[in-house]
């Protein structure tokens, strides 16, 4: 696992990876789950790398896409 950078919040790096892990399980690209969730990919890599915090609606769209509650991406 790569080390968390030292602008990112600890928060947002668990989530991060949470959404990452989840989505390398499901066999889901990067580009497939941000055409799912009708965002760039950038947008998505940012997620994925805690430089992004998306916001309670999009958690939603990116629990429903990957199949799991939103308390399963939340590192809490």
């Amino acid at each position: 696992m790569l080390p968390r950078p030292k602008d990112v919040t600890k928060q947002n790096w668990q989530l991060a990876r949470t959404i990452q892990k989840i989505r390398q399980e499901r066999q889901i690209t990067q580009e497939e789950l941000a055409e799912r969730l009708n965002v760039s990919q950038s947008w998505l890599a940012r997620v994925e790398t805690g430089r992004e915090t998306p916001n309670l609606k999009r958690l939603q769209q990116i629990a429903r896409a990957l199949g799991v509650k939103v308390k399963e991406l939340i590192p809490y």
